[in-house]
């Protein structure tokens, strides 16, 4: 599943697209919600929704944090029916809040299981101490699965500092896969850790379970997804600063199943796409084509989305990149 704000980007680009070549005109649901529309609030304070996913039977769940009482922003994750209407059989009327007893605290990403529990990545921050990686796996009634890490939960702190968690991915054996950054205070790097299916770190991946690339002072992982051959692919950005001026790159990294840099891939693993001295990209979902191709999509502070397209000549062994650029989503 993909972090909200990348499918959002990667939806309105569709729909658009569509109504400009079929002149189609895309409107809101009336049998969804209220005038297709949804909003639901969880605390008094701010609600934020980062992730979501569709269950085979059509229900929704979305996952993000909730600002609740004494100031202490805490997981959030609540379940739809195709309606629209809250799930009053999911949690606590629809709603669960997960505390990981820290201040600061979100929930990134999703992903759902086969048999129908529901793993959530994100982050658990004491501002004092440090920012870690964090899972949860919930059953299907919205009930943490004492089953997994400790209680339902998991954290995982590799480096002092900073770790945040931005995506997940979930393989075909079970395990979890969990990437975003991590880093000293002022330097953060590509980071991605394997879990086995009851929460613990697979010691065969990388190195004691992580992966930590930094190929600039701030590196980041917004998207990964799976080849069929069992390579992952990552990406996000990775930063340049030159003589009076500062870029930010599309950056796609590829590994190996056991977490190597896969050095096929463009220039040791790494694949930077830029849009211009001086642009702004970072990029924030992507998706494998049957034919091998990758096709990265993100957006830069200029309210521009962008999209790169990686196509493979295996016969070759050579890998070569176009690049395409959307101003406000008009094609």
């Amino acid at each position: 599943m993909k972090n909200l704000s990348c499918s959002t980007y990667y939806l309105f680009a569709l729909l658009f697209s569509l109504s400009a070549l079929q002149a189609q005109t895309i409107k809101l649901d009336p049998d969804f919600g209220i005038a297709g529309k949804i909003l639901t609030q969880i605390s008094p304070g701010d609600d934020k929704g980062n992730a979501m996913a569709l269950l085979p039977n059509g229900k929704i769940i979305l996952a993000g944090n909730t600002l609740g009482s004494p100031g202490n922003v805490d997981w959030a994750l609540a379940q739809y029916l195709p309606n629209g209407k809250l799930d009053t059989t999911f949690g606590d009327k629809g709603i669960v809040i997960t505390d990981f007893g820290n201040a600061d605290e979100s929930a990134n990403a999703i992903a759902v299981q086969p048999d129908g529990k529901i793993i959530l990545a994100g982050y658990t921050s004491n501002p004092l101490t440090s920012r870690d990686f964090a899972l949860a796996r919930y059953l299907p009634n919205g009930t943490l699965d004492s089953s997994f890490g400790n209680a339902g939960r998991v954290t995982t702190d590799s480096l002092s500092g900073v770790q945040t968690a931005f995506c997940l991915l979930l393989l075909p054996n079970g395990y979890i896969v969990v990437a975003g950054s991590s880093g000293p205070a002022g330097s953060v790097g590509f980071f991605l850790a394997q879990y086995d299916t009851n929460g613990n770190l697979n010691p065969t991946f990388g190195t004691n379970g992580f992966v930590s690339k930094f190929y600039s002072d701030h590196d980041n992982i917004y998207s990964i997804a799976l080849q069929a051959d069992g390579k992952l692919v990552a990406t996000g950005y990775t930063e340049l600063f030159g003589f009076m001026s500062y870029t930010l790159f599309f950056a796609t990294i590829r590994l190996l199943p056991n977490g190597a840099l896969d050095n096929t891939f463009g220039s040791n693993g790494l694949v930077k796409t830029s849009f211009g001295v001086n642009t702004i990209y970072a990029a924030s979902c992507l998706s494998i084509f049957p034919n091998g191709n990758i096709l990265v999509g993100g957006y830069d502070l200029g309210k521009k989305v962008g999209l790169a397209m990686y196509h493979l000549r295996w016969n070759a062994g050579s890998f070569i990149w176009r690049q395409w650029q959307s101003d406000n989503l008009n094609w």
